[in-house]
């Protein structure tokens, strides 16, 4: 076997170790890695911003999405302003958050800031009367102030 043939196996079983490595801290260590390059993770002091893409009108009984963009956050809620309008919520992520805390309202956290999480809020309006509504998407990394912004749904 020549010096190739080893340096080959050297670095398989680096680049194995580090993998199984990563398995083992559940993601921490590729993350640990990744955020020391830059550009690449958010900044745990970073501010979060949320972004509601557009708001929404519906016709009763009609379903439809809103994309809000949410940056540098860890955790990720939404306000119901008037709970008493039938309209029902159902949210995606990209990417996937870690835990969910089953509560009303709901959080979504992950395991370290993000850069940017894109949620799909779909609005199911079966059991709304016509009428104006809010909704309010709130973000925080760590222990920040909340920052939030309003999305506006309107039943005709």
């Amino acid at each position: 076997m020549d010096r190739r043939h080893i340096l080959y196996g050297v670095i398989f079983l680096a680049v194995f170790a580090a993998g199984m490595f990563n398995v083992a801290t559940d993601g921490r260590f590729s993350h640990a890695v990744s955020s020391t390059i830059p550009g690449h993770a958010a900044e745990a002091s970073a501010t979060p911003e949320v972004e509601v893409q557009e708001n929404l009108s519906l016709i009763e009984n009609e379903t439809g999405k809103v994309y809000v963009t949410v940056k540098n956050a860890d955790r990720v809620s939404y306000r119901d302003f008037q709970p008493e309008s039938g309209l029902s919520l159902e949210a995606d992520f990209r990417p996937f958050p870690s835990s969910v805390q089953e509560s009303l309202p709901p959080y979504w956290n992950w395991d370290h800031p993000e850069r940017k999480i894109v949620m799909e809020l779909e609005f199911n309006a079966s059991n709304t009367k016509s009428g104006d509504y809010v909704y309010s998407v709130e973000a925080w990394n760590g222990d920040s102030e909340a920052s939030r912004e309003n999305i506006s749904i309107s039943v005709r």
